[in-house]
């Protein structure tokens, strides 16, 4: 049996990607609706196994407006590596949700994804592990075309404020692999 997935943060990275879910097929821009993306999930140390110091991860939350919207990849993952992702988002609240097609906005249909209940909302600067974190999204986001990097980079929020209006994140936005 396949399952579909929508992933927004680092998932939208192929490398990260691949290392959970080897076979992750179909995969494709997307988007969800009713949401927002901040950073906003504590993660102590454990987002990047080569650095020890914590970070805040991108999380979703829902909001009161259909219009609000949430770019990210939708993507089918076998059976045998359903529990591989399920172990990498261990502590978020798994959902379901209707997925679109970023392109023509043609609803795709249902599928998990995984949004941890908390108000964090803070981003670390000057840590590695999450300025690490955020390219390895950013490079994600850019791999999908610049329409798609331009709206990750303007509607994921640090503390109500969006990526590409925050001067000390200048040089991450700039410097993503194209």
């Amino acid at each position: 049996m396949t399952e579909f997935f929508f992933g927004y943060g680092s998932l939208l990275n192929k490398n990260s990607l691949l290392e959970t879910a080897p076979h992750a097929q179909g995969i494709r821009p997307a988007f969800i609706r009713g949401y927002i993306r901040e950073f906003g999930v504590w993660d102590p140390g454990a987002l990047l196994a080569s650095t020890s110091d914590d970070s805040y991860a991108l999380n979703i939350k829902k909001v009161d407006n259909a219009e609000k919207r949430v770019n990210g990849i939708i993507f089918s993952v076998n059976e045998g590596e359903i529990a591989n992702l399920l172990s990498r988002e261990d502590g978020y609240l798994e959902i379901m949700e209707p997925v679109f097609d970023y392109q023509s906005g043609e609803k795709l249909g249902l599928a998990d994804l995984f949004e941890k209940i908390q108000d964090a909302n803070r981003f670390l600067f000057g840590s590695s592990s999450q300025e690490e974190y955020l390219k390895l999204c950013l490079d994600g986001a850019r791999s999908f075309g610049e329409a798609f990097y331009q709206e990750f980079i303007n509607t994921t929020l640090i503390v109500g404020c969006p990526l590409s209006k925050i001067p000390e994140l200048r040089k991450f936005l700039s410097s993503t692999v194209s």
